[in-house]
């Protein structure tokens, strides 16, 4: 090589050099390393996800609740339970433990009954509990007859049942002195859930 292409040589890495220099500023301001890295990794068309993947990658970001921690502040074993509620989009995880491992679904089917329910009565749909009282009520608070109690309410419990009994004694019934006669429909749940109050 003689000394003329070497010259060459370095005035064209020296440019090069300098180019990259003045526009290196340039680029910084208008772009962080993020964002160049961002722009860089960009798909314009990223296959989409279903099934497992999808909910993979929704769990993978940060819930709003942290169910772990709600089963454990009431006394159960988180590691007893699976959860994962997302928003319909499926964008946005709001809880989530567990969400791979199956669990027999136990009371949950009850959200597609009242689901069906609601379709069919309506949201504004209430169960009536109609009591009768057949007899006179003497000076010591006894029915001296019947009281009958007639109604279909799939959720009357003892909540429900208390409150009967109080509006009864208010209405000066302590006792019934023949029976107490219920309706073929009629149910007394082990449950009830709270501040529901029907008569």
């Amino acid at each position: 090589m003689n000394s003329r292409h070497a010259i060459i040589i370095m005035l064209t890495l020296g440019v090069a050099i300098v180019t990259a220099l003045t526009l290196t500023p340039y680029v910084l301001m208008h772009a962080s390393p993020a964002q160049v890295f961002a722009e860089r990794d960009r798909d314009p068309s990223p296959p989409t996800q279903t099934g497992r993947e999808a909910v993979k990658a929704v769990v993978a970001a940060e819930p709003d609740l942290d169910a772990a921690a709600w089963y454990a502040e009431r006394g159960e074993e988180p590691q007893r339970h699976g959860v994962l509620i997302e928003t319909v989009n499926r964008k946005k995880v709001l809880a989530s433990l567990n969400p791979d491992a199956a669990y027999n679904p136990a009371s949950l089917t009850k959200l597609a009954t009242t689901l069906a329910a609601i379709k069919k009565l309506g949201a504004d749909y209430r169960f009536e509990t109609r009591v009768f009282a057949e007899g006179e009520i003497d000076a010591k608070g006894t029915l001296q007859g019947t009281l009958r109690v007639d109604g279909a309410d799939p959720t009357f419990g003892d909540i429900a049942a208390n409150f009967i009994a109080k509006e009864l004694k208010g209405r000066g019934i302590k006792k019934v002195r023949d029976e107490l006669a219920v309706s073929p429909g009629f149910a007394l749940t082990s449950a009830t859930p709270k501040n529901r109050r029907r008569v």
